[in-house]
């Protein structure tokens, strides 16, 4: 994975971005959609006023972009990775405290990234 990778991580988020834009984590590599190459996994929360949390996975191999949002119903935030996946949480959207997040992998399913 090169830094042309990476900026090109970077202007996806920066060209669609909402009004306050703050990347959570740091780039992680993984094979999230399964086809043997790493791709670039990130979690952002935007916006001004009504905020969200979502996770945002680049294939570089492909060159595809998908992000895992429920703007208005849940935020998504990256908990830790392990040998199994990557492991993320699912709160409560414009969360106030954590208290109500659940833990699940994140995965890919038919094009889309999924909540496991």
């Amino acid at each position: 994975i090169t830094e042309f990778d990476r900026a090109e991580l970077n202007n996806y988020i920066f060209d669609g971005a909402l009004m306050g834009l703050m990347i959570d984590e740091n780039c992680i590599e993984y094979d999230v959609t399964g086809d043997g190459y790493d791709d670039l996994c990130i979690g952002v929360t935007q916006g001004s006023g009504i905020v969200s949390s979502s996770i945002i996975v680049y294939d570089i191999y492909n060159q595809e972009f998908y992000e895992l949002n429920d703007r208005g119903m849940f935020d998504y935030w990256i908990d830790e990775v392990r040998d199994d996946g990557i492991h993320i949480k699912q709160g409560g959207w414009q969360r106030m405290n954590n208290d109500d997040a659940i833990t699940g992998i994140l995965g890919f399913s038919d094009g889309k990234l999924i909540f496991e």
